[in-house]
């Protein structure tokens, strides 16, 4: 099952788009007017496998 949201910042031009799957979470931010450079860049994620 996938929840789906969008929670407010302080700022109201910046929403936060979140989608949950299980224990894996994606974010990603929603800025009006879209800026003219990157506001924020994150590198890649490890995942890592638990042991049973």
């Amino acid at each position: 099952m996938t929840d789906r949201g969008i929670s407010e910042t302080n700022d109201p031009r910046v929403r936060v788009l979140w989608e949950r799957e299980g224990k894996t979470v994606r974010l990603g931010l929603e800025v009006d007017p879209p800026p003219r450079t990157p506001v924020a860049s994150l590198p890649p994620t490890v995942r890592r496998e638990e042991s049973p």
